[in-house]
């Protein structure tokens, strides 16, 4: 079975250049390109946004299920250049994909409640490969992240960009959240699971150059996958509440490769953390970044947590294997960047990097952080 399941409920999602079962495509000499664009210019005055809505579940078949879950809630997401047993080649030519979102927001008396956006994979007798991504909103960027798949690049570039711009100022703002759940599906056969879980609340995730038992090839060529968030925030009576986002893993009778991430806010990066993968580069570069900048100055701030749980999945059987990375992060700033996980790495006259970059620049009067 292969599936695509995308749900997005406004303000402004973008789910672009992720490629499901694709046949390496290949530009010699010429170049391959994906490109979302949304912008906004907003200022919205007395705003109250309430949702429950974007969910994404996929089927359940006895054989091998190879599927995207993707939902997103909205003011601004991204879903971007993630391919899932697919190849991308690119030979002396270009293959690249951008996603980008402003907004320019200035928001008066707003509040925003959530508990949206649920992805829900199938199950299999046999083989899961699956991407399941919930995010919910101001925000979140999921870029790059290949799942089972091959990235080439050949005396070429393979390139991918995951943009968010705000610049924020929200007067009166109260944001309550508990929503972006992904879950996983299961293999009940001798077989085995490759998996990517990733759910995101809100203002300012990146999930970025993860790849999950895939190989990237770079040679006299450059693989490179990027993403940034910037707010330029202040907000004055700002009251923000979590709770949310879960990431679960699903198991498997014999081998479970796996990404499991959950985040919640203000300012989490996972980023190039390769999970049982392959990585050469000779003469070449491969590139992950991820980028996130508020410049907050908040007044009367409360925020809560309690939320951002990862679950792995389990392997069972004689001949089982778990290679897994699970990660949750609640907020103010946390990094997760370049922790390889049971990875093949080649590197000769060349570089692999990857950054993980989250600047502040605070000042929070009044703030009582639970």
């Amino acid at each position: 079975m292969f599936q695509q399941n995308t749900a997005q409920e406004h303000r402004q999602n973008n789910n672009c250049g992720n490629p499901n079962r694709l046949v390496p495509s290949e530009p010699a000499g010429g170049r391959e390109k994906n490109r979302c664009a949304a912008a906004d210019a907003s200022f919205n005055q007395h705003t109250v946004t309430r949702g429950d809505g974007a969910h994404a579940t996929g089927g359940a078949a006895t054989e091998g299920v190879e599927q995207q879950n993707t939902a997103q809630q909205g003011r601004q997401n991204n879903t971007c250049a993630s391919p899932n047993s697919s190849g991308v080649t690119a030979t002396g030519g270009r293959a690249e994909s951008h996603c980008i979102n402003q907004d320019r927001s200035r928001n008066k008396h707003t509040l925003t409640k959530g508990r949206g956006a649920h992805a829900t994979g199938g199950s299999s007798g046999l083989v899961v490969f699956q991407q399941n991504t919930a995010q919910k909103g101001r925000q979140n960027n999921t870029c790059a992240n290949p799942n089972n798949s091959g990235v080439t690049a050949t005396g070429s570039r393979a390139e991918s960009h995951c943009i968010n711009q705000d610049r924020s100022r929200n007067k009166h703002t109260l944001t309550k959240g508990g929503g972006a759940e992904a879950a996983g599906g299961s293999s009940t056969g001798a077989s085995s699971v490759g998996q990517q879980n990733t759910t995101q609340e809100g203002r300012q995730n990146n999930t970025c150059g993860n790849p999950n038992s895939s190989t990237v090839l770079a040679s006299g060529g450059r693989a490179k996958g990027g993403c940034v968030n910037r707010d330029r925030s202040w907000n004055k009576h700002t009251l923000a509440k979590g709770g949310g986002a879960k990431a679960t893993g699903g198991d498997a009778v014999g081998i479970v490769n796996q990404q499991t991430m959950a985040q919640e806010g203000r300012q989490n990066n996972t980023c190039a953390n390769p999970n049982s993968s392959i990585t050469e580069a000779i003469g070449g570069r491969v590139e992950g970044d991820c980028f996130n900048q508020d410049r907050s100055w908040n007044k009367h701030t409360l925020a809560k947590g309690g939320g951002a749980k990862a679950t792995g999945g389990s392997g069972s059987g004689a001949l089982s294997f778990v290679g897994q990375q699970n990660s949750a992060q609640e907020g103010r700033q946390n990094n997760n960047c370049g922790g390889p996980n049971v990875l093949t790495l080649t590197a000769s006259g060349s570089r692999t990097q990857g950054r993980c970059v989250a600047v502040d620049n605070s000042k929070n009067i009044g703030s009582a952080h639970r």
